[in-house]
């Protein structure tokens, strides 16, 4: 079975991507941003779009700009699947931030998958892969963090997300949230390092509902140590 993955190379796409890989009865076929997406779809049997990006103060910055890189590019994306399933790779942010342009054209990019026929995953905080410009970097750096310190949110590894949606794509329906299944306060993490972050902000908590089959939140401490000593470790 082949397998499309628009944008295939990003964050989540290529943590999709490794655990298909790793299975022999798939092929996947990456769909970058300059690619002619329409020729390449039409090449595989099931589409999996998860081009849109994580950027909340770029899309809140630039909601028209914003909007046309996910709507406008999402509709694009149906228009040439000829039928073919797709599965949207989503936010939390969908249901817990719909007063912002970040949460609200991604919703609208949800309602598009699901007037289609396809089927949504929502994603809540996560950790790992190359990024080191989130939240959770933030905190070990010492950065401003423009939310509440009561921030309860469900950080999970993106390979652990990445080999959920790998192994169970072709059983989704409707929307699924996942993550973590507990959470932990972004203060908690802040003392667990000796962080002198300032919060500021209102709560932003980003969790997942009716989903415990995740791994535990606690498994984001072992990271931060792993940041931690890394930093340690450079600076001697």
């Amino acid at each position: 079975m082949e397998i499309g993955i628009i944008g295939g190379a990003g964050f989540v796409g290529s943590a999709i991507s490794q655990r298909f890989n790793q299975l022999s009865q798939f092929r996947c076929t990456s769909i970058l941003k300059n690619d002619d997406f329409a020729s390449k779809i039409k090449g595989v049997d099931f589409v999996i779009h998860s081009a849109n990006s994580a950027g909340r103060f770029a899309a809140n910055s630039n909601p028209k700009i914003d909007r046309q890189e996910t709507v406008g590019k999402t509709q694009k994306f149906l228009d040439a699947l000829d039928g073919k399933p797709i599965l949207l790779i989503s936010s939390i942010s969908c249901r817990t931030q719909l007063s912002t342009p970040y949460g609200l054209n991604r919703k609208v990019c949800e309602d598009l998958i699901l007037d289609y026929g396809g089927s949504v995953v929502r994603l809540g905080p996560m950790f790992g892969g190359s990024r080191n410009r989130d939240v959770i970097h933030d905190i070990c750096e010492n950065r401003q963090v423009f939310v509440s310190r009561d921030s309860r949110q469900s950080f999970s590894n993106v390979e652990w997300n990445g080999a959920f949606i790998a192994d169970n794509f072709s059983s989704i329906s409707g929307i699924l949230e996942i993550g973590a299944r507990d959470t932990i306060n972004l203060g908690a993490i802040a003392n667990h390092v000796n962080s002198s972050s300032i919060f500021s902000g209102g709560r932003d908590d980003q969790f997942p509902i009716n989903f415990d089959a995740g791994p535990s939140v606690l498994k984001v401490l072992e990271f931060v140590d792993n940041i931690m000593n890394n930093k340690k470790f450079n600076s001697s």
